[in-house]
């Protein structure tokens, strides 16, 4: 295992047996990143998957897919982005204050090839990443195709909206983590996604409330509002309260501000002019697009799933996966690691 697995007094992560959580120190960018573990060998002589959490999420949201995944022959790990959960070492200063540079997407991608260095690899089969987590992924692959063999992504084809407000911790991160939750899966019956005709005022106020703020109403206001009349109990079959104990336990240690980080810089043009050096270049190495069929993540660029087929040369198709929302790893783990698998075995 690459390190020790504690740091300072973080109680340990309640994950099932075979996964060990463990902490890898990277010299060059600084960061002591937290990882999940599964299917470890001291001789590096499986094939390594890499996977990206998104917001509001951890390396702990992928537990329930890793241990298939490693029964499978792989190494698989999965690490809490810079700005999450327990990686440390990144710049954590007041909101003004912040070096926003250090969240540009070529130093996220740095991150993740550092990373895989640190574990003693110098290729990755496959990159899977869900949310923003699959700009980390897609992004590694575009600049990467050398070490990156192939990518996944999930519920998040290419670009992200712009940001929605910060988050008020003080309205109680446990009710609003669990409605934000319910709201952006399957159990919420109003997540009946369709293509948005183009990128307009009109049609991206088509989207939910989740997406697009009502006026005058906070993120936690808004969520309140959606479930005044759920049930609040139905995200419970595949998020317990022990398991979302975790991230209000993680959140209401870091705030937010690191996860939103991100969204600042991608919604700033001056922090994203070093892509234009990637300008019209397409992911070279094998690729899919996996998401939940009630998932509005898939719309929410309009014109972004459909432009796959071109954005990827090797494109392997877009799987659609039913009684799922936004979090298809969760709500429906089996199908994932099915549709996983079913990639790799195919490359």
């Amino acid at each position: 295992m690459p390190s020790s697995a504690s740091q300072g007094n973080l109680p340990p992560l309640p994950l099932p047996p075979g996964i060990h959580e463990n902490y890898v120190h990277c010299h060059s960018n600084g960061l002591t990143f937290h990882i999940l573990e599964a299917g470890y060998t001291s001789q590096r002589n499986k094939p390594l998957v890499i996977l990206c959490h998104g917001f509001p999420e951890l390396a702990f949201s992928w537990r329930k897919v890793m241990l298939p995944l490693a029964e499978a022959g792989y190494y698989v790990v999965a690490f809490d982005q810079r700005g999450y959960g327990r990686t440390t070492g990144w710049d954590n200063s007041s909101f003004i204050n912040t070096n926003m540079a250090q969240f540009a997407l070529t130093n996220v991608v740095r991150d993740v090839v550092t990373l895989v260095n640190a574990l003693g690899y110098r290729e990755v089969e496959c990159i899977v990443g869900h949310d923003f987590g699959a700009v980390t992924a897609s992004r590694s692959a575009l600049m990467r195709p050398d070490l990156f063999k192939s990518v996944v992504m999930m519920s998040h084809p290419f670009k992200k909206a712009p940001a929605t407000l910060p988050f008020n911790i003080a309205h109680g991160l446990h009710d609003f983590l669990r409605g934000y939750l319910h709201v952006k899966s399957a159990a919420w019956k109003e997540n009946t996604p369709y293509p948005l005709k183009a990128w307009t005022a009109d049609e991206v106020a088509k989207m939910p409330y989740y997406y697009v703020l009502p006026l005058n109403k906070t993120m936690p206001d808004t969520i309140a509002d959606m479930m005044a009349t759920e049930d609040a109990s139905a995200t419970k079959r595949w998020m317990s309260d022990e398991d979302l104990a975790v991230y209000v336990q993680e959140w209401s240690r870091t705030g937010f501000q690191g996860g939103l980080n991100y969204y600042r810089t991608t919604t700033d043009p001056a922090l994203m002019k070093d892509l234009e050096l990637f300008a019209g270049k397409k992911i070279e190495c094998p690729s899919t697009f996996i998401s939940g069929a009630q998932d509005w993540g898939n719309y929410q660029q309009p014109g972004a799933i459909e432009a796959f087929p071109e954005s990827c040369s090797d494109f392997r198709g877009i799987k659609f996966i039913d009684g799922a929302g936004h979090w298809p790893q969760q709500e429906q783990p089996e199908r994932v690691v099915e549709e996983i698998l079913g990639f790799l075995k195919g490359l």
